[in-house]
């Protein structure tokens, strides 16, 4: 038998999920005697949940709570956006919102295996799902979908309807996010102004907030990037116990170069892993958690050199300057499938558990495996990795603000669909018109860039590894996925992947330099069985109208050019 003794009701959920690993580990082995003393390093070990433009069922997300607790995550930041059950303006809610009954039922579930429930409701930039209704268009700050024109008293009396309808689901709830980031516009303004704008409307959301009895939350990235004249000011106006948001998506500490961005899963960083706006919020007295990414918007994530050591380095600062710990968080923009994040999601909350100096991470892919499919080895790891490479063009002579994916739809690629690029990305939102993208002028620009590109030939010998990589990976996954004892739809996922990433290899080279009339049909006829095999791999955690959406991203743009003759 065994026994456990906590301090905390919750750490007796953690005592079990940590018995429950070690038998998983053991298999058909007794476990020896033993006596355990474990703890966190950090209090807060978070996760995000961003409902944004795509919505897993609901039956899945209640599953998905279930490998929060068995790794020991106990927060949950719930972006709901449109999503939720609205009553005051039941017009915001998505066709796949969650009802009442669903809502309640999650929550419950989350609760109870001692996760903390943070909901996040955006309250000044990223309100795209709120001001695309034309009863909320004339609260558009100068025609910009994604941000209130706060000079405007309907905006806050708006804003706070919206709160209060959300914080009647969450009495019991002890935190609330308002959000607050990347409100572009303000930009555009001189500094004092946006200060100004940004803090009269943001400091009394967050006394709405804290009014309510909750501790607020807030993204970090307008204040901590303002001039320390105006900056210590409007923290001064700031409930001393908001928690400020430090998120930082880069990790690598030095500009890559121009061909080593050509390499699968490298990005162009503009300089180091940034600690000096961590340092100044701390200093000013606001507890902190720190934000990392999970997942950026890809298939796969960015597990190669990116996803994985952004993570960690997350968790060694928050350690570092005492933050109350992290959140992983995940940006919901197109091909954002939730059983790949896993890896990273458990990644993230064993560091969080213990923080460690080391890089070698190969004990904890070898535990991971074994414990996600029942596999001996970290082969499946290597899988994951061999998929977690992208390769991004760079555009910086161009007026598109953001590089471009090859070789297939990638969520920055947006840029590409509206006329004046990032510019009206940043005005409209990262999904378009409700997601109504035409994704055969995205494809036709990307091959356009290649061509006129100053590194197309390093460009194309990219794209070759990268195909060579899904193939490596498409000649593990068939093997390792008859072996499994458990997760074998994942495995599936990963090997409907690999077949994906050289396909689409395949079918950019062939657009872009041309071919022969029967690698055309060959490539039309692999990409419907490619489409009928993302159907059957996503139906377990996908709604049927949200994998169309998917779908549309990676097939209709270049299957339609593949159609016409004349290329």
């Amino acid at each position: 038998g065994a026994a456990a003794v906590a301090r905390h009701p919750t750490g007796l959920l953690r005592a079990r999920a940590t018995l429950r690993q070690l038998c998983a580990l053991a298999g058909d082995c007794a476990l020896p005697e033993a006596r355990i003393a474990d703890w966190p390093d950090l209090p807060v070990r978070g996760v995000h949940l961003d409902l944004k433009y795509i919505m897993h069922r609901k039956e899945y997300l209640m599953r998905w709570l279930d490998a929060l607790a068995d790794y020991k995550v106990n927060l949950l930041l719930l972006e709901y956006e449109d999503k939720f059950p609205y009553r005051r303006h039941p017009v915001l809610r998505h066709p796949l919102a969650f009802t009442e009954r669903e809502l309640t039922a999650f929550l419950a579930k989350a609760r109870g295996h001692g996760i903390r429930i943070v909901p996040l409701i955006q309250n000044m930039g990223h309100v795209e799902y709120i001001l695309k209704h034309e009863e909320f268009a004339h609260l558009r700050r100068n025609g910009w979908y994604t941000e209130y024109d706060t000079s405007k008293p309907e905006a806050l009396a708006l804003a706070k309807d919206i709160l209060d309808d959300v914080l009647r689901f969450h009495e019991e709830d002890e935190w609330f996010h308002v959000g607050g980031d990347e409100c572009f516009s303000l930009h555009k303004e001189a500094k004092e102004v946006a200060a100004k704008l940004y803090g009269d409307h943001m400091i009394q959301v967050l006394a709405h907030v804290a009014a309510r009895g909750k501790r607020p939350l807030i993204w970090q990235d307008m204040i901590a990037g303002l001039p320390p004249s105006l900056r210590d000011p409007l923290l001064a106006k700031i409930p001393p116990k908001t928690i400020l948001c430090h998120w930082q998506y880069s990790s690598i500490p030095r500009e890559t170069r121009r061909g080593e961005a050509l390499e699968p899963g490298a990005r162009v960083v503009q300089g180091a892993f940034e600690m000096e706006r961590w340092i100044e919020i701390r200093k000013a007295g606001f507890d902190t958690l720190g934000v990392s990414c999970k997942n950026w918007g890809s298939l796969v994530p960015m597990y190669a050199r990116y996803v994985g050591e952004n993570i960690v380095e997350m968790i060694r600062g928050a350690h570092r300057f005492d933050a109350l710990g992290t959140i992983m968080s995940s940006w919901a923009c197109f091909s954002m499938p939730l059983p790949m994040e896993d890896f990273g999601m458990a990644l993230g909350a064993d560091r969080g558990w213990r923080v460690r100096r080391e890089t070698d991470r190969r004990g904890f892919e070898e535990a991971w495996a074994r414990l996600r499919f029942g596999l001996p080895d970290a082969r499946a790891v290597e899988a994951i990795h061999l998929l977690g490479g992208e390769i991004e063009l760079p555009t910086k002579h161009t007026k598109l603000g953001r590089p471009v994916h090859l070789p297939y739809w990638f969520y920055m690629d947006l840029v590409l669909h509206f006329p004046n690029a990032h510019e009206d990305r940043i005005k409209y939102g990262a999904a378009g018109f409700d997601q109504k993208v035409d994704w055969k002028r995205i494809v036709e620009r990307k091959i356009a860039l290649y061509h006129a590109s100053e590194v197309r030939a390093d460009a194309a010998e990219a794209i070759g590894r990268f195909a060579r990589q899904a193939r490596a990976a498409q000649e593990m996954l068939p093997s390792l996925r008859k072996a499994a004892r458990r997760g074998r739809d994942d495995l599936a996922y990963l090997e409907w992947a690999a077949k994906f990433r050289e396909h689409a290899a395949a079918r950019f080279l062939f657009l872009a330099e041309g071919g022969a009339p029967v690698a055309r049909r060959k490539l039309l006829a692999e990409g419907r069985r490619l489409r009928r095999e993302m159907r059957k791999n996503f139906r377990g955690f996908l709604a049927p109208s949200q994998t169309d959406q998917q779908e549309a991203s990676l097939f209709d743009g270049e299957e339609a050019l593949l159609q016409t003759p004349s290329r």
